[in-house]
């Protein structure tokens, strides 16, 4: 398949699962002591609700989307590890569930240990930046989600989504490499894109009869793209 050069592929790991430790819950025990450990005040920590026993029962809004910083480093491992992106310009963004949003470098290497990228997370969500002052390899950019759509202007814009309408994989992956296109994954474990994301959507698809991680999707999906621009006539 011959892609026009100007095709452009546009990322988003929306409400993503990544902030620091919320006020409601910074005055916690298990929180504080944590906190004492590390030689930080809590609300500078990242919020790792696996570490967090008391928060079992139920303390904070739409507790079943927070608190997994997990989910977000399986996905950008994912992304950043793809081999598309020698093929394929990408533009790859973090929109968290506070509504922060971050631009990431495609040539950002990311710890694989997940302790320091828990780290760097923090250093990120504390300083707005991580990287060298001229050439940040992940920062914070001052746009809304919508006004970030309207500058990058996709002509197709998709939610990978478990509710979505089934598709095959590759003729996805064929219709993406005909136009612009904007791929929003969830970051986040359960429940459902925000009110605020679905409005903004063309439409939701699902990849596999399944259900299957947001990773496992991205990767199926960046697979076919691969293989659709590269060795496909």
């Amino acid at each position: 398949m011959t892609t026009p050069i100007h095709i452009v592929l546009s990322i988003i790991i929306a409400n993503a699962s990544l902030e620091l430790v919320p006020e409601e819950i910074a005055s916690l025990p298990a929180i504080k002591a944590m906190a004492r450990m590390r030689n930080k005040k809590p609300t500078e920590m990242i919020f790792d609700i696996s570490s967090l026993l008391p928060l079992r029962r139920k303390l904070l809004p739409d507790q079943e989307k927070r608190g997994r910083p997990d989910v977000v480093h399986r996905l950008l491992l994912t992304i950043l590890d793809s081999p598309l992106k020698s093929y394929l310009p990408m533009k790859i963004y973090l929109h968290t569930y506070k509504g922060r949003i971050f631009e990431v470098s495609p040539t950002t290497r990311l710890p694989r240990n997940y302790l320091r990228f828990l780290g760097l997370m923090e250093q990120l969500l504390m300083e707005g930046r991580v990287g060298p002052k001229d050439r940040s390899l992940i920062r914070e950019i001052s746009s809304d989600l919508e006004s970030l759509l309207k500058s990058l202007s996709p002509k197709l814009k998709i939610a990978l989504s478990e509710k979505g309408r089934l598709e095959d994989p590759i003729d996805v992956a064929r219709r993406i490499l005909r136009q612009d296109t904007l791929i929003l994954v969830g970051g986040f474990p359960h429940g459902d894109y925000s009110k605020e994301v679905k409005k903004l959507i063309d439409e939701e698809i699902s990849l596999c009869e399944k259900v299957i991680t947001a990773s496992a999707a991205i990767c199926m999906l960046l697979s076919y793209l691969f293989y659709a621009k590269r060795w496909s006539p």
